[in-house]
């Protein structure tokens, strides 16, 4: 709490209310195999909400969840909750109809490359919803970079008790690593890996400055509900703030959307050479996608 409210805020903008919970678990398990173990494991996780009153009242809710005490990543959440409601005050009109580049940060970036670990979850190739198979370029060449992601052990034990380890889960487009829990992964005659919730991506090329102006280039900053269909493979959302990035200017924004197929742009993602992380995700800020269809004026 000290963190949060040591950002400088005054009586224009600032942060109105916040909810911390930090969370200490003591875990045992007991497996037929005779393991019989025990770990600690902690969490922080809240909630916060920015407000600015001039030249309209402004609202916008933020949430964050990191493993331990990262009180510098927090802060800096907050100096851009901030920043972002202070934008959204100030936005006048919604983007324009048509195609865009389009700029991805932070927990929106874990959203898009979620798709790939849904489909190389066991539990989603056995019933054949996804056809992917180890070896299987799952992701189509182009002038972007090749995915390299790893699945992240945040617990030395599944709670089924199976020993959890950090593994590859795509390198350079190809998929090397099928997960998921003891029944899936016997049905499949695959080793049971274990469930899990963190996702690491090594990629990262360009600064994140230097994305913006690939223009025009629409950042866009915060949605009502950003969500990517893993069955289909579209993404989208509506935009609650979004910066466009135009020759050396830059404009807020507030409604429209966007909306685009995986398999359109997954050749042609450039991620940003700064990082981000969280109790889910670690890896690169930002990701630049071109030619995405935008619903605006």
């Amino acid at each position: 709490a000290e963190a949060v409210f040591a950002v400088p805020s005054d009586e224009q903008a600032f942060v109105n209310s916040l909810e911390i919970y930090a969370e200490h678990t003591e875990r045992s398990i007991i497996a037929s195999n005779g393991l019989q173990v025990s770990f600690d494991e902690d969490r922080v996780r809240g909630e916060f909400v920015a407000q600015c009153r001039t030249p309209v009242d402004v609202e916008q809710f933020r949430q964050f969840s990191y493993d331990s005490f990262d009180t510098e990543a927090l802060q800096q959440k907050i100096e851009d909750g901030i920043r972002d409601v202070q934008l959204r005050a100030a936005a006048k009109s919604a983007p324009k109809n048509g195609t865009c580049n389009i700029l991805l940060t932070g927990e929106h970036v874990r959203e898009l490359l979620s798709y790939y670990e849904f489909r190389a979850n066991a539990s989603v190739i056995f019933p054949h919803y996804s056809d992917w198979k180890i070896g299987d370029r799952v992701q189509q060449e182009g002038t972007g970079e090749a995915l390299k992601l790893t699945l992240k052990a945040t617990a030395p034990y599944s709670s089924e008790g199976i020993p959890m380890k950090d593994r590859v889960l795509i390198e350079d487009g190809v998929l090397k690593t099928v997960h998921g829990g003891t029944r899936f992964c016997r049905y499949l005659g695959t080793e049971p890996t274990g469930e899990y919730r963190k996702l690491s991506c090594a990629n990262g090329t360009m600064a994140f400055e230097e994305m913006k102006n690939r223009g025009p280039v629409l950042e866009c900053v915060s949605f009502s509900d950003f969500q990517t269909d893993f069955m289909g493979g579209t993404f989208g959302g509506e935009m609650r703030l979004s910066l466009l990035h135009e020759n050396g200017s830059t404009t807020p924004l507030s409604g429209g959307s966007v909306n685009g197929r995986i398999a359109d742009i997954e050749g042609k993602l450039i991620f940003s050479k700064e990082r981000y992380s969280d109790s889910t995700y670690e890896g690169p800020y930002a990701v630049l996608i071109p030619d995405v269809p935008i619903a605006g004026e």
